[in-house]
């Protein structure tokens, strides 16, 4: 399919303003839309500018998706929040392959270091065991950001210093000379 029939197929559908609505207002955007198809986002901007009905159900779209991605972005801080480190661990306490941990421990991963220990040098060495470090996200930043949205914490901040009335006054006069 070229160019022009591409374009064709997506602008004579009746309904494909509202896929790209719903598209763009459940975290997509038009640029990703334009690749989907192979048709310049320009194009697909100047289509959606002429009419107006169009160009407000897309303002519309990008409105929800500001909300979609609030909501999104509170999801991830509350299950940061509230990751159980002992998913990851087997019966025994060893720590599960990767593959095997839970996308909300996985997420909660910075980085994981191992290292091999060896004892003995040349053909003589031989591994005598390794040691697996996993470092986590900041639980108690999560938590915290958690209550600030919550409203849980306030924060207070203190005001000192004395201005009387009269310093207000002298400061307006002399702004005037």
């Amino acid at each position: 399919m070229n160019q022009i029939e591409r374009e064709y197929d997506f602008f004579s559908d009746p309904d494909m303003i509202n896929k790209i609505c719903i598209f763009v207002a459940e975290g997509g955007s038009l640029i990703d839309v334009a690749a989907l198809h192979r048709i310049r986002y320009t194009t697909i901007k100047k289509w959606i500018e002429q009419d107006a009905l169009k160009l407000d159900l897309y303002n519309k779209a990008l409105e929800d998706r500001k909300e979609w991605a609030r909501e999104r972005i509170l999801k991830e801080i509350r299950e940061l929040s509230f990751f159980d480190i002992r998913k990851i661990l087997a019966d025994d306490g060893s720590v599960l392959p990767p593959k095997e941990w839970p996308d909300e421990i996985a997420k909660a991963v910075v980085g994981v270091d191992v290292a091999d220990m060896f004892e003995g040098k040349g053909q003589e060495r031989i591994q005598t065991g390794f040691m697996k470090k996993i470092k986590f996200i900041d639980k108690v930043k999560a938590i915290e950001m958690q209550a600030k949205n919550l409203k849980l914490l306030t924060e207070q901040v203190e005001h000192t210093g004395k201005v009387t009335l009269d310093d207000l006054i002298m400061d307006t006069q002399k702004t005037k000379e």
